[in-house]
């Protein structure tokens, strides 16, 4: 929602804290991984309107790693994922990177 509202205003004020974490064992925070392997559909949607958004390199870079990384957690081929993104060539590159990321999140047991 946020990265929606960023591109129609330059900037946004708000008063009040919009979130307050505290970081604990077993907190949504902690379960971050698994919950979006849960949810892939929307994953993948976030990665993907994130990948067509006007971002810094380094979050354009850590969504095309992501993106693959879930899709690849819900049993996506990498021949769909390409199919359904807008940065064909950047998924391409950095599927390697999140292919280990899912393999990582499988062996330490983020599913």
């Amino acid at each position: 929602m946020w990265d929606q509202i960023r591109l129609k205003y330059k900037i946004l004020c708000v008063n009040e804290p919009l979130r307050i974490y505290e970081l604990s064992e077993g907190s949504l925070s902690d379960k971050m991984a698994k919950i979006r392997y849960q949810s892939p559909n929307g994953t993948l949607l976030y990665y993907r309107t994130v990948l067509s958004l006007p971002v810094s390199k380094g979050q354009l870079l850590r969504a095309a790693i992501n993106y693959s990384r879930f899709g690849f957690g819900a049993g996506r081929s990498p021949i769909r994922l390409l199919s359904k993104t807008p940065k064909k060539i950047l998924i391409a590159l950095m599927m390697p990177f999140g292919l280990l990321a899912h393999i990582k999140d499988r062996l330490g047991k983020a599913l």
